[in-house]
Parts: structure tokens; sequence; C-alpha cells
């Protein structure tokens, strides 16, 4: 079952595309700056996997794409601690993307609840 939510603003999907490539060219360079340490690849590999989980998760139910965006979060936040200075100032764009995400999906998840409250048949 599919709810029908309308969302505040639309973002045209060139931009999404522009925005989403800009992106994986920081995720990148951080990920080369990060050198060889074990924890920096295990954490990129989890922000991948997560960024790859993400639209199916939305598509299904958004609280479960919400709870991801902060485990991303908190992977991009723990390679900007830990990383390498280099690294860690090419991860503050996706860091910025990630707020920005997390305010669209609680707006998101918000609605749902309102419409699933408004009508219990959902």
């Amino acid at each position: 079952l599919r709810l029908f939510i309308r969302y505040p603003f639309c973002v045209n999907r060139y931009l999404i595309t522009f925005i989403w490539l800009v992106l994986s060219i920081c995720i990148g360079f951080s990920w080369a700056f990060s050198g060889d340490s074990v924890p920096s690849l295990v954490f990129f590999i989890i922000i991948m996997v997560c960024i790859l989980l993400w639209v199916p998760l939305f598509n299904s139910d958004p609280l479960y794409s919400y709870y991801l965006i902060y485990v991303v979060a908190t992977c991009a936040s723990l390679i900007w601690a830990e990383g390498p200075r280099k690294s860690a100032l090419c991860i503050i764009p996706f860091r910025s993307w990630l707020a920005l995400t997390a305010s669209f999906n609680y707006f998101v998840v918000l609605e749902q609840a309102r419409l699933i409250k408004s009508d219990p048949q959902m």
C-alpha cells in the first residue's frame, strides 16, 4: 500500500544528478586521501552499501531510510573525526547533504504518520 504524500518542494532531477556526481567525487577523493587504514575502508564500504539501499528503503518505508541516514552520518562523522585532514575536508559536502536529506526524510516520516493517524484503515 502506497501512501500519497505531498512534498513541500520538488527538485529538478538533473540538479540531483549533478549533486550526486559532485558528492561521489568528494567521497572518492576522501577515500583516496584516507590511506590504507582498515577502519576507514570499512566506513566507506558501509556508506556505499547504505547509499545503494536508501532508494529501495525510502520507497518501501521512509522510516527505515531515515534510520539508514543516521548510520551513514555516523560513518561520515567518524571518517571526518578520525581521518587525515584532506580526507575530512572532502567529506564535508557529503555531511551537509546528509543534513538536508535527514530533514527531508523527517518531513516524509511525519507526514506518513499523520496520514496513518487520520485514516487507520491504511
